[in-house]
Order: C-alpha cells, then structure tokens, then sequence
C-alpha cells in the first residue's frame, strides 16, 4: 500500500465503542397512575369478595342450618304435643264409653236373648230371672281398660286362641298361658279369680238361663259358679 505524504499515520484506538445514547425515560402521568391503582384495587376488590362470598355462604349455611333444626325441632314438638293431647283426650273418651258399656248393653242383650230362648223353646213360659242374673253376673266381670288378664289353655288350643285374642281386639291385655298338665277348658285369672270359658261352660250356662238345665245338675253347678278362688 503506498501512502502519501499528506496522509498521517495514527495508531489504532483501544477505548471501547461510545455507547449510544439511552432513550428518555418517559413516567407515567397521575392519570395513568391512578388508572393503574384503580385497576389493582378492582383486581383485589374482585378477589376479596369472591373470597368473602363463599366464607359467608359457609357461614351462613351454618347459622341457617341450625336456625332451621331448632324451628322444625320446636315445631315438630308442637305438632306432637298437639296430637299427644288429642290421643289422649280420644282415649279418655273411649274408655269412659267402654266403662258405661255393661249398662248400655244389658238390657238390648237381655231382650235379644230371651226372644231368641223364646223361639227355641217354642214356649213363653221360660223364667227370665236367672238369665238375667247370669247377664249381669258376665257383665260385672268385665275387666277394667287396661288390666292384664291370664288366658290358661291346653297347648292344643293356643294357636286357636292366639287367632281369636288377635282378631277380638279387647280393651284390655290377655296373655295366654299353654298348661301341659290342662287337657281341655280354658281359663281366665285375674287377681286370685278364676273363670271357666271354656265351651262346655259356656253351653251350660246359655242351657241354664234358659231353663233347659235342671238345677241340681253339674253343668249347672258349673255354670252358676263361674269364678272359684285359685
């Protein structure tokens, strides 16, 4: 390469490079700083009251849950207190009927009895007094609404007697007693009585009330005396 005179000679340069200048910073203005603010307050508005809205659901599920348990609780004793008080004022209804029972009935069953003795007989002439008295006599002994009654009966016959008692609906409780040593006859005990129901007592005591029975006769004998102390 050939220089020239006029051309000067200058070492090469080892500083590094001038930068280039940096852009102007440009801030932001109150507009956009209050924008910017806005947005992060609604950000965290939004946040906070999704938060909120499902703790106050949960919360409120609670106090409801317990508010509602404590009203159907309160309202459901009332209902049943009211109908309590109505079973019990029907049951007392019920067993005063039931009391006033034996009086009600003697005399259509007695007037029934004696017509039907009439036609059998084919006679007019039948003494009525001991029918009677044995009508009374059966409708003294009914028990009292409540009482408990011991049914003594041959194993034999209990599931005869089970059906019956099921199906009578008595005003009263009878249990049933099968005896092993009992062969026939059943037999009722109440308080230290004892009442013969079985079938032949039953005969005996329709026969005699309506005069077909001597008076001597065992089965009238039986049917007389009904109850024996046990």
């Amino acid at each position: 390469m050939v220089r020239t005179a006029a051309q000067r000679w200058l070492p090469p340069s080892f500083d590094p490079p001038i930068p280039e200048p940096e852009p102007d910073i440009v801030w932001p203005t109150v507009e956009e700083i209050e924008a910017i603010r806005e947005a992060a307050r609604r950000e965290g508005f939004d946040a906070g009251r999704e938060e909120g809205f499902a703790k106050g659901v949960g919360e409120g599920f609670t106090q409801g849950f317990e508010q509602g348990l404590a009203e159907g609780r309160d309202k459901a004793y009332e209902e049943h207190t009211n109908s309590i008080v109505e079973l019990t004022q029907t049951l007392e209804v019920f067993i005063h009927e039931i009391k006033d029972l034996p009086d009600t009935i003697l005399e259509p069953i007695t007037d029934l009895a004696w017509s039907i003795a009439e036609r059998l007989s084919l006679g007019e002439h039948i003494d009525r007094a001991p029918f009677l008295h044995a009508v009374e006599e059966a409708l003294m002994r009914l028990p009292s609404p409540g009482e408990n009654l011991l049914l003594r009966v041959p194993p034999a016959q209990r599931a005869i007697w089970e059906e019956f008692l099921t199906k009578a609906s008595l005003p009263f409780r009878m249990e049933i007693l099968a005896d092993a040593d009992q062969e026939s006859g059943a037999y009722i005990e109440v308080e230290g009585t004892r009442i013969d129901v079985g079938p032949e007592a039953r005969r005996a005591l329709v026969l005699m009330a309506m005069g077909l029975l001597p008076r001597d006769s065992v089965n009238t004998r039986d049917a007389a005396d009904l109850a024996e102390s046990s």
